[in-house]
């Protein structure tokens, strides 16, 4: 499946999955080498700017209690990896509930 064609549930995995297990290529400064942050993951896995790209951002920051006003990445870089962690599994949650709402 192509980025274009991710779910937000999708994009949302395989960003997480990116950061390893127990967050060993997780970043919370700028990224180097095969490390990520919340954002950088995110655009990796969809392409940047991409409806998929963009609503799984959206979710990411639901899932951090963020304002529209925040900034993901001052977020991401002020937290934990457990802490980004708990973000990204409650934006999942936040999907998989959203697809389902849509085929009711």
């Amino acid at each position: 499946m192509t980025s274009s064609k991710l779910t937000s549930v999708e994009v949302l995995e395989r960003a997480l999955e990116l950061f390893g297990p127990d967050g060993e290529r997780w970043a919370n400064k700028s990224p180097i080498g095969d490390e990520h942050c919340s954002v950088t993951a995110l655009a990796k896995i969809a392409v940047l700017l991409s409806p998929s790209y963009m609503k799984a951002k959206s979710l990411v920051r639901r899932g951090a209690g963020l304002k529209d006003s925040e900034s993901l990445s001052y977020w991401n870089d002020a937290h934990t990896f457990p802490e980004v962690r708990a973000a990204f599994l409650k934006a999942i949650e936040l999907a998989k509930a959203e697809q389902e709402a849509a085929h009711v």
